[in-house]
């Protein structure tokens, strides 16, 4: 008798280091929708060094629902090959010069697309946000990142997520979605 009662004591305080150690993976899955993306900004890690950093994606995000919201959330990027972000295109010619585009002879479409831009005299065409690339690039990058989110209806909030990005898809026009 007093084995059997050592024995459940035991296998009591095992499970309940079990589920405490793994309390995080069993956390609600926020449901696709509940969550609106207002904004999206973007720092691409692009510098001079030559490790590779992740890029770093600020979201100001809403409740869409009329409840209380708490648990994971997945969120996925997708990179679009038909233009560069107007971000990226800054940064690049801050890091590198202008003068190192002027010459327009650039041999990749991210290259052409920043000649294009600074013989243009750093406007974007009228009517549309990013430099298209010409031709367009078919990307297949996918990315995904959970998040730990809590709001109360219709709150908003901001959360910052990193995703790693290869180096020769840097600057590509981005989608996030819930």
């Amino acid at each position: 008798m007093k084995n059997k009662k050592i024995y459940l004591a035991f296998l009591l305080m095992a499970i309940s280091c079990l589920a405490g150690r793994y309390s995080t993976s069993f956390e609600k899955r926020i449901p696709a929708g509940a969550i609106k993306i207002d904004q999206t900004l973007c720092d691409w890690a692009f510098d001079n060094e030559a490790e590779e950093k992740p890029v770093s994606f600020t979201l100001y995000i809403r409740n869409a629902s009329d409840k209380k919201i708490k648990g994971i959330s997945s969120f996925n990027l997708k990179l679009d090959g038909k233009g560069l972000d107007e971000n990226f295109i800054e940064a690049a010619i801050k890091l590198l010069g202008k003068e190192q585009f002027e010459k327009g002879d650039k041999k990749t479409p991210r290259g052409i697309a920043l000649s294009n831009y600074v013989k243009r005299g750093m406007k974007l065409n009228d009517g549309i946000y990013y430099e298209p690339v010409t031709p367009p690039q078919t990307l297949d990058y996918i990315s995904s990142v959970n998040a730990s989110i809590e709001l109360n209806p219709n709150e908003a909030s901001q959360i910052t997520l990193s995703f790693n990005v290869p180096p020769n898809l840097k600057g590509y026009l981005f989608k996030i979605n819930q």
